[in-house]
């Protein structure tokens, strides 16, 4: 057991280890993983946007061409006209296009539209010191050349594409004759591409140039965006390069991300140990339920020997103080029994507390089994006894009178070891409306004040009776208060002066009706005349409980075969002619074929009365679980040992009676 102890602590140790070294391994790469994917998609994007502005620009910059070919065409000299309808297809088929310029000589002498560009009619660009460099550089290079972007004579920010424009004289020698210019609205014509969407997609962005002044343009994003962690690159337009900066506005994504993997992993560890341990536990609880049950089948087959034997020692008995000594018997094992079930319940696990059985039977009967008890048992012979039974005699009840019996036994246990002999000990009951009212009383040690508080909680009790000091742990009254409490009841103590103490339980009952002894005989009978003559095929292994069950059944005039097993049961069933057996009273636990796998088969087998025939399952596995196996398979009823003969009787005439 140790080391299955040590080996599971191993495996669950490694499970965390294993679990925490994965999760961080699972964090490191799913945060490089992150970044390097980002670092991907920027250089993605920037590839993607940095060809569509170049090749956007580009073209609108060579549409000048148009207008310069017109003028070559015309030797130098077009009409406004003419210029106009070339201006005018240019200006409307590109976006951001804010002037079409003519400028023969440098001099600006059409502009269209006109509108919002009047004041640029008649500027000269080498006269300018701004504009002049960059219109050299056009006339230098015999090439489109790019300017600014810097503001615009006729208001806002703009870039100026001058495509020169040369001519041949009458000797045949070239010379400058002016530019084809385009104005552009570089922010309206970058929007045409979609640029401005990248803050949506989780990113920030500068594209930004260095003038030939030194410079530093933003030309389009976000102008106050830190350059740092961005990814870069070139556009190259005519005569100029321009730079696309561009980083995630994201950044701290893949470490959140990485953070959740982490916590995720840590989850999914925490899930594998718990699962783990469920597993054991689950796999340890089967086995201590298997322990538990082998304990009740061993338990309950000795008590059923001491009930039932007591019943039929009772009947038998020649004179009434023999039968007094079987009764008392069969009162002591049925309280055995009580607690033989809470102790398997509580051990079992399966319920946090006691559970109630409750039955119907005579209040009075139950005070004299109380006072019967007090009268056999060697510690309770040398108290002087006052008892006093107020009950109605006809009265009938549903109570657990097993606790109940116990409540009692408790409280005159204590009362026992407060006092010494010849002290006075009285128990007296009583029916207060719908209220059972039980008094105990001494006239020994009282618990002081200042123990009271805690005499009815467990582990607390100073146990102070010095009359008997060690004699006792004071547990019997938190097992008073205990099952009171289960049974809705209460336990009020009162401290009469120095000498004294006075217990009063109050438990609520249900009333089921007033019952003459006649009556309840008749009912008997009426059990007894249901069973006289039918035919109870009972299964048992054990030779001791089959020969009980056998004589309780014949005492009420029942033919009575045996089987030793289920497979025996089986075949005696199947031999026998239809309709020969009423019922079946079956044990569980058997060698050969267990009660369950002989009550399915007998169900299974092809004759009309194998689905009615009333089988009950009478065993020591008496457990929630073990009746609903039992329930399943077919039977009717699932009854526990030590077997209640009345009980027996009863649930077999109702079944026998409604089948």
């Amino acid at each position: 057991m140790k080391q299955n102890r040590q080996w599971n602590l191993s495996i669950h140790r490694g499970i965390l280890l294993g679990g925490i070294l994965a999760t961080i391994m699972l964090t490191v790469g799913s945060y490089m993983l992150q970044k390097r994917e980002i670092q991907n998609n920027i250089e993605k994007i920037q590839t993607i946007y940095s060809v569509r502005i170049e090749g956007l620009l580009n073209r609108i910059f060579h549409q000048t061409d148009m207008l310069k070919s017109l003028v070559e065409m015309n030797g130098g000299k077009i009409t406004h006209k003419q210029f106009t309808t070339v201006a005018k297809g240019i200006y409307e088929q590109n976006d951001g296009v804010r002037a079409v310029q003519y400028l023969p000589n440098g001099v600006v002498t059409y502009c269209y539209p006109i509108e919002g560009n009047k004041v640029a009619i008649g500027n000269n660009v080498f006269k300018n010191p701004k504009r002049a460099e960059d219109a050299w550089l056009a006339v230098n290079t015999k090439s489109l050349a790019l300017s600014g972007p810097y503001e615009l004579t006729q208001g806002g920010i703009g870039c100026v594409a001058r495509n020169p424009i040369f001519m041949t004289d009458e000797d045949g020698r070239e010379y400058f004759w002016g530019f084809s210019v385009l104005v552009l609205d570089l922010e309206k014509t970058i929007a045409a591409e979609g640029i401005n969407q990248l803050g949506d997609q989780g990113y920030d962005f500068q594209l930004y140039t260095i003038t030939e002044n030194g410079d530093y343009v933003v030309v389009a994003g976000d102008a106050a965006m830190q350059m740092k962690n961005t990814v870069e690159s070139r556009i190259q337009v005519p005569h100029h390069a321009w730079t696309l900066a561009l980083k995630s506005n994201t950044p701290y994504r893949p470490l959140l991300i990485s953070f959740g993997v982490f916590l995720f992993g840590l989850l999914l560890t925490g899930l594998l140990s718990y699962s783990y341990r469920v597993a054991i536990l689950k796999a340890q609880n089967q086995a201590k339920n298997q322990f538990l049950s082998n304990m009740s089948h061993h338990m309950r087959t000795p008590l059923n020997a001491v009930i039932g034997f007591s019943v039929l020692g009772a009947d038998e008995a020649e004179t009434d103080s023999q039968k007094k000594y079987f009764l008392a018997i069969e009162h002591a094992g049925k309280l055995l029994r009580s607690l033989v079930n809470d102790i398997l319940n509580i051990s079992k696990g399966i319920r946090k507390e006691l559970v109630l059985e409750p039955e119907s039977g005579c209040l009075s009967d139950f005070f004299s089994n109380v006072c019967q008890m007090i009268s056999l048992q060697e510690r309770f012979r040398h108290r002087h006894w006052q008892l006093n039974n107020n009950l109605p005699e006809d009265m009938q009840a549903t109570l657990d009178y097993a606790k109940l019996q116990q409540i009692c036994l408790d409280l005159i246990d204590h009362a026992v070891w407060s006092t010494v002999e010849g002290e006075t000990i009285s128990l007296s009951a009583e029916l207060s409306k719908k209220y059972l009212v039980i008094r105990v009383q001494d006239d020994g040690t009282s618990i002081p004040r200042n123990e009271q508080k805690n005499m009815f909680r467990p582990f607390e009790q100073s146990v102070f009776i010095p009359k008997v000091m060690n004699m006792t742990g004071g547990l019997e009254l938190v097992h008073a208060k205990q099952l009171s409490d289960l049974m809705n009841g209460t336990i009020v103590y009162n401290n009469l002066s120095d000498s004294g103490n006075l217990f009063t339980v109050t438990i609520p009952v249900i009333v089921v009706r007033k019952q003459t002894p006649a009556k309840t005989a008749m009912h008997n009978k009426e059990n007894t005349k249901v069973l006289n003559r039918k035919h109870i095929l009972v299964v048992e292994d054990q030779a001791t409980n089959q020969k009980i069950i056998k004589c309780l059944l014949e005492k009420v005039g029942a033919i009575v075969d045996c089987a030793e097993n289920g497979d025996v049961a089986v075949n005696l069933f199947r031999a026998s002619h239809v309709g020969y057996y009423d019922g079946i009273i079956m044990d569980i636990r058997m060698p050969v074929m267990d009660g369950l796998e002989a009550a399915n088969a007998i169900r299974l087998l092809p004759r009309a009365d194998a689905a009615s025939i009333v089988i009950v399952a009478l065993s020591a596995n008496a457990f929630d679980e073990d009746r609903k196996k039992s329930l399943a398979v077919g039977m009717n009823e699932h009854l526990a040992k030590p077997v209640d003969p009345q009980k027996m009787y009863a649930v077999l005439a109702s079944l026998l009676k409604s089948n």
